[in-house]
């Protein structure tokens, strides 16, 4: 509740109960005030006194015993299973079920058999394509920075021809490695 008080010259102020008791100067006149402490006039009542001393005094209830039983038994249909279940209780099919249980090693052994005979067909170059693809493409950046700073930095035509020769050997490589053509290695 804000605190209300006025100054010698009239002015009117109006501040919160935080400053009760502070110091300060009217803006007005420049006199020094002091905000008026709140005359505290706020007893307690009677009749809350004697309602709670009857509070205290009164005996605690006895509990009531309840059956929950009731509330707690779902109800069942004909086969014996709940009615108007949510979907979170549903008990899962054999399928859905089947994904939650850890598989023994014979199905790990023939889940493997069947994912080899469906996938892509073994390729014994494979690892061999991969090898010359990455070379082929190390072989492009490294002739190309060759190519670039030896002419750009005007140190030698040389350094240039042969980053040239370097970069395009290096799309051979790569493209070799694509097709998987290795007649020309020996």
């Amino acid at each position: 509740m804000p605190i209300a008080f006025d100054c010698a010259c009239g002015r009117h102020f109006s501040v919160g109960d935080a400053f009760a008791g502070k110091r300060t100067k009217c803006p007005s006149c420049s006199a020094p005030l002091t905000v008026p402490v709140p005359e505290t006039t706020s007893e307690p009542s009677h009749a809350e006194d004697e309602a709670y001393r009857a509070l205290l005094e009164s005996p605690d209830p006895e509990p009531v015993a309840t059956d929950y039983s009731a509330r707690t038994t779902p109800q069942t249909d004909e086969d014996g299973r709940p009615k108007n279940v949510s979907a979170i209780g549903k008990p899962l099919s054999s399928k859905k079920a089947a994904k939650f249980t850890k598989p023994s090693a014979e199905e790990r052994a023939e889940r493997k058999e069947r994912k080899r005979r469906e996938g892509r067909p073994y390729d014994p170059e494979r690892p061999r394509k991969v090898l010359y693809m990455i070379g082929g493409v190390l072989m492009i950046v490294g002739g190309g920075a060759l190519c670039f700073f030896s002419i750009n930095e005007g140190i030698s035509i040389r350094g240039g021809v042969f980053g040239f020769m370097l970069a395009f050997g290096g799309v051979g490589t790569f493209f070799q490695g694509v097709t998987g053509d290795f007649s020309d290695d020996a």
